[in-house]
């Protein structure tokens, strides 16, 4: 299983309304949670965690911004 994580590495990070720890409300509505390296491992390692890296996306029509960072996470069961 292969999952995509926002990272709070991102510039998105902090810039909305916190909801509550590492978890905000964007202008849309929609919560996204943002991860770190401890986040990622508390919610995947019971899953079969095999490996989690940390990479940049192109960001196309994001303002100013190249790119956003997410977390690339790979699961066995």
């Amino acid at each position: 299983m292969v999952f995509v994580a926002v990272s709070k590495n991102d510039a998105m990070y902090g810039d909305e309304k916190e909801v509550s720890k590492d978890r905000f409300e964007t202008k849309h509505g929609v919560e996204l949670f943002f991860y770190d390296s401890d986040a990622v491992e508390n919610e995947f390692g019971r899953y079969g965690l095999i490996e989690a890296k940390e990479i940049d996306e192109p960001a196309k029509n994001i303002g100013n911004r190249s790119s956003q960072k997410f977390w690339l996470i790979t699961c066995r069961k």
